[in-house]
């Protein structure tokens, strides 16, 4: 099993996001720890994860499903994707 974090912006107003919310919740066993911050306890990668839960999301979006246990990332539409590789040193997908 892995430990994945994910969070999310979602960055359209009025758009009804419950799908998301319930997507996550098929990732495995999920906690909401904040509004777009959720613990995941997922027998699949983040990789993984992230590819799912990209058609749940709009193109302006952004999203990142961290393994830290595993010291993977997998993000969607970052604003600082090429910082976020650079400072953590994580194997990035």
């Amino acid at each position: 099993m892995n430990n994945l974090i994910i969070a999310y912006d979602l960055n359209r107003e009025g758009q009804d996001y419950s799908s998301l919310r319930s997507a996550i919740g098929q990732a495995g066993k999920a906690l909401k720890i904040q509004r777009s911050l959720w613990f995941v306890l997922s027998p699949h990668s983040a990789e993984h994860v992230r590819d799912f839960l990209c058609q749940y999301i709009d193109r302006n979006d952004s999203l990142a499903v961290i393994d830290p246990s595993r010291n993977t990332v997998a993000f969607y539409n970052l604003m600082n994707e090429e910082a976020l590789k650079k400072v953590w040193g994580a194997e990035t997908v």
